[in-house]
């Protein structure tokens, strides 16, 4: 495939580009590379990393075509065909749009969402951070713009994610600015793992859109912003020689915007990796200062290249934007009482769209009998379900704090008198009358919101009673009965041959069904009117999630009652 063009300094007049297309042609996808040897040699935004391959016919550049953003510098959406006349044309459409663009440096734009330049090498291993506007002004005040940071791997968790080394602290010697991680992360705070940083005024790039390959390009890239790699890196070598200790991994940060043109919303930061020593080489043994003056020569040699790690910002902002809630609902201090199948799925709903500040109440043990609607697993059974509860929430994001306390609500008031004041949102997830009843009269701060949610026979329906209410002017456990006894009657209609199941062998207990997929779709929408009720209610309100169905009994949708 040849494009004709103006051409210039970096794109030539002709360049020549090869379509990779799936076998299963309309279908598959469709990437296009420069030629292996006609083709376009530098890196251009929405493009990866354009190094050559090895036997092969072009180089690993694959240009961006499928967004369904428009051509680049026109803000309108361009929906790709789907047919085997037209879809290889649009692509190669695409390809001279994307071209033109790069020729008039249009690839970005003004208001377009920033993007980072494609990471050379990718060996599995990536550095984690957490960073926000607001630690933008602490690094802008940090004085000293070189130091130690701490790290350590996520490996050492009983998770099996490998090859992820978090950032815990950054310190210039003077002034120290750390990165708040959850309870996940909390036992790993004692194991000592150190790298180096430099803070850049800008993105280490080279034009068009390239991170330097080797280190004499990284050299001048510091140098041109004042700063001395070499002596730097020197002189951090020297330090951790005296204490034993060897450097494995540098990182690189610099400001970047959310949108081109704008200023910087925070800080990113690019890692490098130094190969630990090997047994010998050259005759110099690893714990010997000749091998460590060889790796120091090695690593500042300007024809190095360099080992770029993957880097990504696990800050709550980032890693929840794909589900995002209310900031303040997100902030908000949540009690889940009862952590069965309905109280678990609720609370982890709150979990993944941001809710970190999470307590869990309950004195059960999980039973295997559990698990066909319990969001826990046959490796908890026979564990107190919220201890296991909080260790699952606490394994999805790397900024949540869940704490549990493995009894009733009414123990953990005799002992914790104050319990109750610390939080924002308490949800009673029990189906016990009494628990509803007691914490009617414990309840202090109007402005809490006291969620109960229950499931009818079969989940059929879901009730879920919400009120801001701590004055003693409405006797909730009576407000409740009165709104929820229409419901209860209909359940107490089903024959009782039907309700009776055998629970085991030897044992006559009746068990209460009801299928999990019913029980996270009703959830879902009650969580809706949660999220409605902790903006604006005032009082009380009755809401009636239930199932609704045809003629012949098929299962049609939703239903939504509510009795505000």
């Amino acid at each position: 495939m040849e494009v004709e063009h103006p051409g210039n300094d970096l794109v030539g007049r002709k360049t020549y580009w090869r379509a990779g297309i799936d076998e299963n042609y309309p279908k598959g996808e469709i990437d296009i590379y420069p030629d292996a040897e006609l083709g376009i040699v530098h890196t251009f935004q929405h493009q990866n990393y354009n190094t050559g391959l090895k036997d092969r016919k072009y180089r690993a550049g694959k240009i961006c075509l499928d967004s369904a953003l428009g051509s680049w510098g026109r803000k309108k959406y361009t929906n790709e065909p789907r047919t085997a006349k037209d879809r290889l044309y649009w692509h190669i459409w695409r390809c001279q749009q994307w071209i033109y663009a790069a020729l008039l440096g249009r690839l970005f734009e003004k208001g377009d969402p920033f993007e980072l330049p494609a990471i050379p090498n990718r060996d599995g291993v990536s550095i984690i951070f957490n960073e926000d506007g607001d630690k933008l002004a602490s690094w802008k005040s940090i004085g000293r713009n070189y130091g130690d940071f701490e790290y350590f791997s996520i490996d050492q968790l009983k998770a099996k994610a490998k090859g992820k080394y978090i950032i815990s602290s950054f310190t210039n010697g003077k002034n120290t600015i750390r990165n708040l991680w959850g309870v996940g992360f909390k036992d790993l705070a004692n194991i000592e793992n150190k790298g180096f940083w430099i803070l850049l005024d800008s993105m280490p790039i080279l034009i068009p859109w390239r991170l330097p390959e080797n280190f004499g390009e990284l050299i001048k890239l510091c140098s041109d912003q004042g700063l001395d790699f070499i002596r730097l890196i020197s002189n951090a070598f020297v330090k951790r020689r005296a204490r034993g200790q060897s450097l494995e991994m540098i990182c690189l940060g610099f400001p970047v915007p959310q949108m081109v043109g704008e200023s910087a919303a925070s800080i990113h930061w690019f890692a490098i990796g130094i190969p630990k020593p090997r047994e010998r080489r050259n005759g110099f043994r690893p714990s010997s200062n000749e091998y460590w003056k060889f790796q120091l020569r090695e690593i500042t040699s300007s024809k190095k290249k360099i080992d770029w790690l993957t880097s990504e910002n696990w800050h709550k902002d980032q890693i929840t934007n794909r589900g995002k809630m209310d900031k303040k609902l997100q902030n908000a201090k949540i009690l889940l009482v009862g952590a069965g199948s309905v109280g678990s799925t609720l609370i982890e709903l709150f979990a993944r769209l941001g809710c970190e500040k999470i307590t869990i109440v309950d004195h059960d043990q999980l039973q295997a009998g559990n698990l066909s609607r319990h969001s826990l697993t046959l490796n908890e059974v026979g564990n107190n379900k919220a201890e296991m509860l909080s260790w699952k929430l606490n394994s999805i994001f790397p900024h949540m704090d869940v704490q549990f306390e493995p009894t009733t609500i009414q123990s953990v008031l005799q002992i914790k008198k104050e319990f109750l004041s610390d939080f924002d949102i308490i949800i009673e997830a029990t189906a016990q009358d009494e628990v509803l009843e007691f914490l009617q009269t414990v309840l202090d701060k109007p402005e809490q919101l006291l969620v109960s949610v229950s499931a009818s026979y079969k989940a059929n329906r879901l009730y879920g009673y919400l009120c801001r209410i701590a004055d003693g002017s409405v006797e909730i456990i009576d407000d409740f009965a009165k709104r929820i006894a229409p419901y209860i009657a209909i359940d107490k209609s089903i024959p009782k041959d039907e309700l009776e199941m055998i629970e085991g062998i030897g044992c006559w207990h009746p068990i209460f069904p009801s299928r999990i997929d019913d029980i996270q779709m009703l959830l879902g929408a009650m969580f809706k009117k949660i999220e409605e009720a902790y903006g604006s209610l005032e009082g009380t309100k009755m809401v009636i999630v239930e199932k609704t169905f045809d003629e012949h009994n098929d299962f049609k949708g939703l239903n939504i009652i509510d009795e505000g």
